[in-house]
């Protein structure tokens, strides 16, 4: 819509999501079992409408697990083909995932109902449009971290260019994992609480992508670091509680804004930043 204020982000699960269907090019009949060492240099920008990426996939010398190295750069743009890339990261391929372990339910240290269980956690605290507005309610939440609840969503229409797409990965779900981080973050913080990933240690994938209204658990323990920095691990446990996601050293970069502002930015026709005289 032409008409509404809107900055057009590529999410970065997104970006890793091209990272591993450049990889599956090479790795026919093989299923995604995880990620390592993913690394986010910079935006993708799109504000002057669309660009063309590059996208450069090479197989290393793994010797238990058919690993590649993939590197997205942006084709024509201002950092050089050598310079310093948009994103890379290791995409690891199997050709079968490995059994689900058993999910422990974690116990978060005097941990309290949190405030984002009402309908409004998209409206107050997530940017998220309804393609990606896959937390349903984060239960409880402490210093330590957070218990949400996740669903499924329907992927038809999210593409232009294809109706109804199958991921290597699973973007929307992995996404809605970092808005966990996110949201604990709003609520337990009292400055810098609007955050944004750039780094991932490691992914393990333990089946197929959530299917649409299948409910998950999240449960996300975080860590906050000098440099305005958080480190979180993240679990996805579907309904038989069995893990389906784990995300090991998924990092946040703290930004500092005012709660006014952050209201502002996310309806600036409810929360104006100037007061009447």
């Amino acid at each position: 819509d032409p008409d509404l204020l809107a900055l057009p982000v590529v999410p970065l699960t997104v970006s890793m999501e091209i990272l591993a269907e450049a990889a599956a090019y090479l790795a026919p009949g093989l299923v995604l079992t995880g990620m390592r060492d993913v690394r986010a240099y910079r935006w993708i920008l799109v504000e002057d409408g669309a660009i063309d990426l590059q996208v450069i996939a090479r197989r290393t010398a793994a010797a238990d697990a058919t690993e590649f190295f993939v590197v997205l750069r942006e084709a024509d743009g201002p950092v050089a083909p050598n310079g310093t890339p948009i994103l890379e990261g290791t995409m690891i391929f199997a050709p079968a995932y490995a059994p689900a372990p058993l999910a422990t339910p974690w116990t978060l240290r005097e941990a309290r109902p949190s405030r984002w269980q009402a309908t409004d956690t998209y409206e107050r605290g997530m940017f998220h449009g309804p393609a990606f507005r896959a937390v349903s309610a984060v239960r409880t939440c402490s210093e330590e971290g957070a218990i949400a609840e996740l669903v499924g969503l329907p992927v038809k229409g999210l593409l232009r260019s294809c109706p109804e797409p199958t991921f290597v990965a699973e973007p929307i779900i992995l996404d809605a994992a970092g808005q966990v981080v996110g949201l604990w973050a709003l609520e337990q913080l009292p400055s810098e609480f609007v955050v944004f990933p750039y780094r991932l240690q490691a992914l393990e994938c333990y089946g197929p992508a959530l299917r649409a209204s299948a409910r998950a658990r999240c449960q996300v323990r975080s860590t906050l670091h000098d440099g305005g920095l958080i480190t979180s691990t993240i679990e996805v446990v579907d309904q038989e509680g069995r893990i389906r996601l784990r995300l090991r050293g998924w990092e946040d970069k703290r930004f500092g804004l005012t709660h006014r502002f952050h209201d502002f930015l996310l309806s600036s026709a409810r929360t104006p930043l100037s007061e009447p005289w």
